[in-house]
């Protein structure tokens, strides 16, 4: 019985290695790692933790005219 193991083709060269490599050995290409995903969540709890404020500023403001 012959065990498969996982892979994943490069990008930049189109070969089959294994999926735990970071850079293949073929053309040098690195690939990224899965931190993208935590970037993109902490970069919209910032935004929402500097636009919240402000939302709750304005809606006082507003509130107070009337």
């Amino acid at each position: 019985m012959k065990m498969s193991r996982k892979t994943k083709e490069c990008p930049g060269c189109a070969m089959e290695i294994d999926a735990d490599e970071t850079i293949c050995p073929i053309c040098q290409y690195e690939f990224s790692e899965q931190k993208s995903n935590i970037v993109w969540i902490g970069m919209a709890l910032l935004a929402i933790s500097l636009i919240y404020p402000v939302y709750l500023l304005i809606k006082k403001l507003v509130t107070s005219l009337f």
